[in-house]
């Protein structure tokens, strides 16, 4: 602490600035351990298309809660739906009515049990689902194209997305994907960031010169 405040009194305190300080800090309470929320928060019913309404937007959610309340969490730039105190879906906040927000995910079961409505279903109309997982469906020759493609996702419950989404790329480099080449690069390891630049050291040559040297020394000598 600099001088001057250990000894300097504003006019009118009848302490240094130190001392002042120090009675300061007697009375200050300890930081929240939590950090403090400013969202503003809202209850809502989850229809049975599986999504809440908030200002003319729709919103997914998974689909056990159908019927069911869920507290809805905004900011600016977030809508986080919680049950029971957990999190259970979070969106990016849409900037306009009927913007609306579907997660793939939030609608495998039912995929799962009607794996022809893939490209009718809503998320997939709303371009929600990754392009990985379009190429996907481009690319396969399989019968059942559609079925593995909901297979494939379902495996999002094992993995994490980034790595799914690897995973599905890399059977599409091969132009012809389907669910057992996915699950073949699940088993590899995913490739990590690219290393720095190999770094070239130049060895001194000076030995090979001593041996020509030396060489040529013979030869003079024969």
């Amino acid at each position: 602490m600099p001088s001057l405040c250990k000894t300097h009194t504003i006019l009118g305190h009848g302490h240094s600035i130190r001392d002042s300080l120090e009675q300061e800090r007697q009375e200050l309470l300890p930081l929240p351990e939590i950090r403090l929320d400013t969202g503003a928060t809202s209850t809502a019913l989850v229809h049975p298309d599986l999504t809440v309404r908030h200002e003319g937007t729709r919103y997914s959610v998974p689909r056990h809660l159908v019927g069911k309340e869920v507290t809805l969490c905004l900011s600016p730039f977030h809508l986080t739906v919680f049950y029971r105190g957990r999190e259970v879906a979070r969106h990016d906040r849409a900037m306009k009515k009927q913007d609306h927000r579907y997660l793939l995910e939030h609608y495998l079961e039912i995929l799962d049990r009607k794996p022809r409505a893939v490209e009718q279903a809503i998320p997939v109309k709303h371009g929600i689902m990754p392009e990985e997982c379009k190429e996907f469906l481009r690319l396969c020759r399989e019968p059942e194209a559609k079925q593995q493609l909901v297979q494939v996702l379902l495996l999002g419950s094992q993995v994490e997305r980034t790595r799914l989404l690897w995973a599905i790329q890399q059977a599409n480099n091969t132009r012809n994907p389907n669910l057992s080449l996915v699950k073949l690069y699940l088993e590899l390891e995913e490739p990590g960031p690219p290393r720095d630049e190999l770094e070239v050291r130049h060895k001194s040559l000076t030995a090979y010169d001593d041996l020509l040297q030396e060489g040529d020394s013979r030869h003079d000598s024969e």
